[in-house]
């Protein structure tokens, strides 16, 4: 229809709590069709329909004035009707013809105190919708005041749908940026948190070099004090010997004095004899002379073996005094070698003391970040709930709104669908869609207002039509009374499986949006995992193979999700070579290396290691037996093994052997209770 604005509803609005009335007050205006073009065509068109409708031409209404007593102050009475609805400038002379002298009141009781002394044109509505004129009638009930009411109520919803839609969509973008504001404060946190362990590692390491070096001195001054008692022992034994050879020599010097005493006591006896023999005969005193002769040359021997006695002793307490004069320089040296070892135990622990107390301050520093990591995690926790439950109200709504457009596009092909099926069934019958319909609707034909033309004159073969129609009525058959319910049910089910397949539509692009988070969420955390277990396996591959270098290789880095892992080994004194290239052992070794690196980035509470020393030497064995031990502060270790200075390394050893049954039993061994056992 020219000139048709379209329904008052759709260009009034008024708060909620007063639609009600406002719907109540207007009654079958509610809907009036706004015309800017006389009114003619339009009652033409109603002329010629079944049913009633209600009209505005905008440019001819004249609205009269109702003069109402004062109402300020009066209990009850929420005000005129014209001042409660919002409307253009333009359509203000159809809303105050339509309100004037209406009074919208809370209740019956406000309604007929606010109508007293009022003129009789006023009317008293109250928010139920219920409405009292001033010279006595009252509309009540739900007729077309609940359709008014959810006409009036749209363009509110729509906006309120629009903004709750903005306010879900702000919420969320905010949401997001709360979550990645957390995110990245978690990022430097957990970065801070790595730092302040690093620290911690690193002044661990070098306490666990100092304790190494404070054994090592400990053990050096054991050995020293030891030695120091030997050498003491030694000395003792020594200045034992020397007082006993002093005594030798004096005993010896005692019996030199006597054996010179007896030979001059034989030299006097000599000469007395040998004056007597001059006196004597010659055979008798030459018998004598021999005698003593004998005994003289005895006594001389004698003499001699004592001196050569005295010079032996002589020489050996000379010696015994070098050894002890020697002794005694390796006991000063031995102790002042035990006053270094004390001095270097003394810093040692003093250093120790030291490194414990910046474990200690780096301890303090990390549990305050550890805690506002927690305290973030939980944030954005909280955060991703928010946003979470944001996308879903966001995603409600959008549904909602395809819903709509679909059900929208839905109508209107079922609207054309029909319309082209009366107009080829009924070709004299002329259908025009109109918005807004009032009155009860003629026929069931989804809103179409059926419009037939007047015929002044028949045309001379309309019998013959008449007689083909009918013929053609039969061969058609009788009608399908179940047409209507088929069509229905077909409706529906077709209405069902367009709303399942938008569903699904959606599902799906919701779980392709998912998968595609959970693809970038992978290889970000993959390539940073990554990055760490090749930093930490270059420097294990360094330490168990004492020297070389290895490194972990992508073979496809641009493609995360698909990629493998290469190892690419470098041996001390060797060139670069592929893990397929080492021998057996090295090849052990190298895998040992990857696991510690594993291990170092992500500690597991367990770990079972069969048999990785059984290719391995002394020295590899040595070193793999330190970092196993490193690691065990973290990981507990259950490792089968035949090596025996890897099993110096544990602290509980269980052994299978067979029994005299043939049955398997097993052995265990705490090495701490080793001395209980023992005892």
């Amino acid at each position: 229809l020219e000139g048709a604005r379209g329904a008052l509803s759709a260009f009034i609005e008024t708060p909620a709590e007063y639609e009600q009335a406002i719907a109540a007050a207007l009654g079958d205006f509610v809907d009036a069709v706004l015309l800017d073009a006389p009114a003619d065509p339009a009652l033409d068109l109603l002329e010629g329909g079944t049913g009633r409708g209600a009209l505005l031409p905008v440019g001819a209404l004249k609205p009269v004035p109702i003069k109402l007593r004062p109402l300020d102050g009066e209990p009850g009475v929420l005000g005129e009707a014209g001042g409660l609805v919002e409307a253009p400038a333009e359509l203000r002379p159809a809303v105050e013809l339509l309100l004037q002298g209406v009074i919208v009141v809370q209740d019956r009781a406000a309604a007929r105190r606010a109508l007293e002394g009022q003129p009789a044109g006023a009317r008293a509505v109250t928010l139920k919708g219920e409405v009292f004129y001033a010279n006595g009638p009252i509309i009540s009930g739900r007729g077309r005041q609940g359709g008014g009411q959810t006409l009036l109520s749209r363009r509110r919803q729509r906006r309120e749908a629009a903004a709750a839609i903005e306010a879900n969509r702000a919420e969320t973008l905010a949401a997001s940026q709360r979550l990645e504001a957390m995110a990245a404060e978690a990022e430097r946190l957990r970065a801070e948190a790595q730092r302040l362990e690093a620290e911690r590692e690193h002044a661990r390491q070098e306490a666990l070099l100092r304790a190494r070096g404070l054994e090592s001195a400990r053990a050096r001054l054991e050995g020293a004090e030891r030695q120091a008692r030997w050498n003491k022992e030694q000395i003792a034994q020594l200045e034992a010997d020397q007082r006993a050879r002093q005594e030798e020599a004096g005993r010896t010097a005692d019996e030199l004095a006597r054996l010179a005493e007896q030979i001059e006591a034989a030299r006097g006896a000599l000469r007395e004899q040998n004056a007597k023999l001059e006196a004597l005969a010659l055979d008798e005193p030459q018998a004598q002379q021999s005698h003593w002769a004998t005994r003289l040359a005895v006594a001389e021997r004698a003499l001699q073996d004592a001196h050569a006695r005295v010079e032996e002793r002589r020489a050996g307490h000379a010696r015994t005094l070098a050894t002890l004069n020697g002794l005694a320089e390796r006991l000063a040296g031995l102790e002042g070698a035990l006053q270094g070892a004390a001095q270097e135990t003394e810093q040692a622990r003093a250093e120790e003391a030291r490194l414990g107390a910046l474990i200690h301050s780096l301890n303090e520093r990390i549990e305050p970040a550890e805690a506002r990591l927690t305290a973030q995690e939980e944030k954005l926790a909280a955060g991703q709930k928010e946003a979470g439950a944001a996308r879903q109200q966001v995603s409600i709504a959008e549904q909602l709104h395809a819903q709509t457009r679909i059900n929208l596009a839905r109508r209107q092909e079922a609207l054309l669908s029909l319309q082209r099926r009366i107009e080829d069934d009924f070709g004299l019958v002329a259908f025009e869609y109109v918005e807004q319909v009032s009155g009860p609707k003629p026929l069931p034909l989804m809103g179409m207002v059926e419009q037939l033309p007047f015929t002044q004159k028949l045309a001379p073969d309309i019998d013959e039509n008449i007689k083909r129609l009918r013929a053609q009525l039969r061969r058609m058959g009788p009608v399908n009374p179940e047409a209507q319910a088929e069509y229905q049910e077909v409706r529906q089910r077709h209405a069902f499986l367009v709303e399942q397949t938008a569903d699904l539509k959606q599902a799906e692009a919701d779980i392709r949006q998912a998968i595609a988070e959970l693809d970038d969420l992978m290889q970000r955390e993959f390539h940073k995992t990554f990055e760490a277990v090749a930093a930490e396996f270059h420097q294990i591959f360094a330490r168990l193979f004492g020297g070389g270098s290895a490194r972990l290789v992508l073979t496809d880095p641009d493609d995360l999700t698909n990629t493998g892992i290469e190892i690419e080994a470098r041996l001390p004194g060797r060139r670069v070579q592929g893990l397929a290239l080492l021998s057996g052992g090295e090849r052990s070794l190298t895998a040992t290396a990857l696991v510690f690196a594993l291990l170092k980035v992500s500690p597991t509470p367990f770990c079972v290691l069969d048999e990785v020393d059984a290719m391995l030497d002394e020295a590899n064995v040595g070193r793999f037996r330190e970092l196993l031990r490193e690691l065990s502060q973290q990981t507990q270790f259950v490792i089968v093994t035949h090596n025996r200075n890897t099993v110096q390394v544990a602290d509980v050893i269980y052994g299978v052997t067979m029994g005299k049954d043939s049955a398997s039993q097993v052995l265990s061994l705490k090495l701490d209770e080793i001395s209980q056992v023992i005892e």
